[in-house]
């Protein structure tokens, strides 16, 4: 059913919920139908007027994922824009497929390989002089070896197949098999014999099928989490009913923009200027390990720990060195150091194979709507990765990157860094203090890094030369292919920026600005970075102080990113918000531009509002965590993925994650009986309970947590983290107002009826006090 309710829910898309757009919600939920709405706008709207999505779309649970819903971009004189809901409601069987030539590393007889491999690498020499020669070498012994155990999908010309069956496997083939032999015998030979047996093979392999579909979608469910996108989830579900996904781009217009835009190399230093820094620091003794060969234990280690994803052009994934004998992998690490000795790079770990992903409802037409997916050699990552251990040891040994930088390092987390930031707003706002905050955006962060600065910081920091060349080397001179739709687009030459998706490329960045509070050290303002993520804060009595202080601040940066980094801020994707009781009006400006005001922010995640009282963002995961619950609603009509243990695994995953996440910041708020409404919700769908059901009977049904429990659970965990880790430096923060005398215990069963919510400070002196 669809059309214009003029209803108001956050479900819909809608900013705020109304009376009649709960009313509506109340029957849907009721009737246990699935609202096909995806946040989209469905009216025109006035200027500075918020968008509202008053035309709604719902359908039963089972038809659900044949659905494809989507809004009209021409109102066609309407006040209302159509809406328009496509349903497939016949499967296509087969479907055109492009010609492929690849190995089947699920059917490969590894017990096979691994035992060739003991005997074909018995000759090989170690060329010392051309280390690039003996890689190639030893990468064509590779390619026989696999050529030996490894079956091979061969299709020269288009062909036609079924859709891909996620849930498909060799138990299922056996079966399949095993019944279509039974028929061929009974057609053959028509006894009540051969009949019997019929039946029974073909009963038994609809019983294999279904058992497999469930632990297909069982085993999926448990690698869903909150950054998974709804949109995959329903693209797995039609799949396991057997409906191939629409490609939604089927242009190949936006891959030379998308190109030329990964192979900017403009403003780069020159490498004669370089030189003498490659010749610096190589017999420093604090840095000389750096360069030594490296062990057979680096190397298990850095292999071990490799998952297996999809391989870079040279088609040589992780598994390939994981089987391989001993005394192979163990030339492998030899090749490896021969290359390290003379710091040569073969070109194919310098090359890389973009795959771009659509973003959820952008248009295709334009390069930036997609999301570059890299793909680059695995016998490179293993190399990568030993690398990576040992800069990351001498960094955060000598304590070279900044402690406010959150990102990418052993220990630290998201949670450290929006605890840090909240506790010090909570604590401004305690001592009545006015605070102005500055989230930055970093225009393409990762890719403007440029090489040749990079070395030098890292010069600077002591790191020997060799190390220098090596990592300048890696990132110079690269090349970057795009595939789309089966079809391999450039090459083109890339030498600035590090390589998308890299082991090293995080840690480069965080010693590339490692220097910032060297050139912003403005003492009245704070300073807190996540990756590429930046955000300046001060607190003062006095607005108008603070926000002097800020542009200050603002300056420096602008001086430090511009003349020494080459990054550029985004003043129109920055954003200022103003904590506290004052107002001003005055801007605040970076390079020359007025730097929005806006009223909320979401920070990793966390919509912040001027009160912090977490309203915006408890609605915003709500309407994240419904449409989780739709996806719930509409495999309860499935035999395969209506056991509430799935589904219990799939609210888990794809519901509570989101509630988790930010648990930590809104765990006192006054609007979280909101979620566990959410939560029983959830309950009910999950065991089929009727309205009357007690809640805790279908939290002990089905095992899952009540919330308040779950959330003090999370902080306990955390707190006790943070004192295990010794952390001084958040812990000071989130308790600096807190008499420190013993307490009475906060989560007693009387507390918990009463539902007293503690904060995360009194959950951390509770479990203070219990040990010290």
């Amino acid at each position: 059913m669809s059309g214009d309710f003029n209803a108001h829910h956050i479900a819909f898309g809608c900013q705020s919920t109304k009376g009649r757009g709960q009313e509506l919600f109340n029957l849907i939920d009721d009737l246990d139908l699935c609202i096909l709405n995806d946040g989209r706008p469905t009216t025109i709207n006035r200027p500075k007027q918020t968008a509202s999505a008053i035309d709604v779309s719902f359908i039963s649970g089972s038809l659900t994922p044949l659905c494809d819903w989507s809004v009209h971009d021409d109102t066609m004189g309407s006040y209302h824009y159509p809406t328009i809901t496509e349903i497939s409601l016949c499967i296509d069987k087969y479907h055109l497929n492009s010609p492929v030539d690849r190995f089947i590393y699920k059917k490969a007889d590894w017990a096979t390989y691994t035992a060739l491999s003991k005997t074909m690498f018995n000759d090989f020499i170690l060329q010392s002089h051309d280390p690039i020669s003996t890689y190639n070498n030893f990468c064509f012994h590779l390619d026989t070896l696999k050529e030996m155990s490894i079956p091979k999908l061969t299709k020269t010309n288009t062909f036609i197949s079924r859709p891909p069956s996620p849930w498909w496997n060799s138990i299922c083939e056996q079966s399949v098999i095993a019944s279509y032999n039974a028929l061929k015998l009974y057609r053959k030979e028509p006894t009540i014999e051969n009949y019997i047996n019929y039946k029974r093979k073909d009963a038994q392999k609809k019983r294999t099928i279904l058992e497999q579909k469930k632990i297909g979608w069982n085993n999926l469910c448990n690698t869903f989490n909150r950054n998974t996108h709804i949109s995959k989830i329903w693209n797995l579900l039609k799949m396991f009913k057997g409906i191939r996904p629409k490609n939604k781009s089927y242009t190949n217009e936006f891959i030379s923009p998308l190109l030329d835009k990964l192979s900017d190399n403009s403003n780069l230093i020159e490498v004669d200027q370089l030189n003498i820094l490659f010749e610096i620091n190589n017999h420093n003794p604090n840095s000389k390990f750096l360069l030594d060969p490296f062990s057979w234990s680096e190397f298990l280690t850095s292999l071990h720990s490799r998952r297996n994803t999809t391989p870079g052009l040279d088609d040589y994934p992780y598994i390939v060195i994981k089987n391989l004998d001993v005394s192979a992998q163990k030339l492998f690490l030899s090749i490896l150091n021969l290359l390290w000795r003379n710091k040569s790079i073969p070109q194919s770990w310098k090359t890389q194979c973009v795959v771009p992903i659509l973003k959820p409802d952008k248009s295709p037409e334009l390069a930036s709507s997609y999301r570059p997916i890299s793909l680059s050699s695995c016998l490179g990552k293993i190399f990568e990765n030993m690398v990576k251990v040992r800069l990351d040891w001498y960094v955060e040994s000598k304590c070279f990157i900044p402690h406010i930088q959150y990102g990418f390092r052993r220990g630290r987390s998201s949670a450290d860094s929006f605890t840090s930031l909240i506790s010090d707003l909570k604590n401004a706002k305690h001592r009545k203090l006015n605070t102005v905050c500055v989230f930055l955006d970093v225009q393409s962060a990762f890719d403007s890094v440029d090489p040749g600065i990079l070395v030098q910081i890292m010069s600077r920091l002591g790191v020997p030369g060799h190390l220098c060349k090596w990592i300048f080397n890696f990132l110079n001179n690269r090349t970057i292919y795009a595939r789309h739709n089966n079809i391999l687009y450039g090459p083109k030459c890339a030498s600035k920026g590090t390589m998308q998706g890299a082991t090293l490329s995080p840690l480069l960045y965080n010693i590339y600005t490692s220097e910032i509070c060297k050139y912003v050290n403005n003492r009245n303002v704070n300073i807190l970075q996540f990756a590429d993520d930046i955000v300046f804060y001060s607190s003062n009595y006095n607005l108008e102080i603070a926000i002097d202080n800020m542009n200050k601040s603002l300056f420096q940066l602008l001086q430090y990113y511009n003349d020494r980094l080459h990054l550029k801020i985004n003043p129109s994707k920055s954003s200022v918000m103003f904590f506290g009781n004052e107002t001003s009006n005055t801007n605040i400006i970076y390079n020359n531009e007025i730097i929005n005001r806006v009223t909320s922010k979401k920070f990793l995640g966390i919509i912040l509002d001027p009160k912090l009282t977490f309203e915006e963002h408890i609605k915003y995961i709500s309407k994240n965590a419904h449409t989780g619950l739709n996806v719930i609603r509409s495999l309860c009509g499935v035999t395969w993925g209506a056991d509430p243990k799935i589904l219990s695994i799939l609210y888990k995953s794809i519901v509570r994650s989101h509630l988790d996440y930010s648990s930590l910041a809104y765990m006192n708020s006054s609007h979280v009986n909101k979620l566990d409404i959410l939560q029983n919700k959830a309950l009910r769908i999950i065991s089929g309970a009727m309205c009357s059901t007690p809640i805790r009977a279908m939290e002990v049904e089905t095992k899952v947590m009540p919330l308040i429990l779950r959330r003090i659970l999370l902080a306990e965990r955390y707190c006790l983290k943070l004192i295990a880790s010794n952390n001084t430096q958040i812990i000071s923060k989130i308790v600096p107002y807190i008499d420190r005398t013993p307490r009475r215990s906060l989560t007693t069963a009387q507390g918990l009826l009463c539902s007293n919510s503690p904060t995360l400070s009194d959950i951390l002196l509770e479990i203070d006090n219990s040990f010290f």
